[in-house]
């Protein structure tokens, strides 16, 4: 038999996922009334948890792409350094792929570092 305690968790990880998964406030809000019957504050409280679980979701994503992020940056800021001291530029498709994948970390490495101080994202997290 459940409790109504275990109602309320498994309630509160619903709203949780409907959170995480891009959701809009509203539609989380329309379903707990039409669904659950649940409005006001008890509804925003659920959706103030929820927001919270979401921002140390988006946090911690962030994090693991900020770290992720840092070895493109050095490879690609190696090479200019390596040919920059050996007063030599090789031209090709191979220079131009890394420092492609230098700019693209870079990009990477700010959206996550935004994201890690902020803690917003739209849409899923995933």
């Amino acid at each position: 038999m459940s409790t109504a305690q275990d109602k309320a968790e498994r309630l509160q990880q619903q709203v949780n996922a409907k959170l995480v998964w891009g959701a809009r406030d509203g539609e989380v809000l329309d379903w707990l009334r039409e669904r659950h019957g649940i409005t006001d504050a008890a509804a925003n409280d659920l959706l103030t948890e929820g927001h919270r679980i979401k921002c140390a979701s988006v946090r911690s994503k962030a994090l693991l792409y900020l770290i992720l992020s840092i070895p493109g940056i050095l490879l690609s800021l190696a090479f200019v350094v390596l040919q920059g001291l050996g007063r030599f530029v090789i031209i090709g498709y191979g220079s131009v792929l890394i420092l492609l994948f230098g700019f693209v970390s870079l990009g990477v490495f700010f959206r996550s570092l935004y994201r890690l101080l902020t803690g917003h994202t739209e849409g899923s997290v995933n």
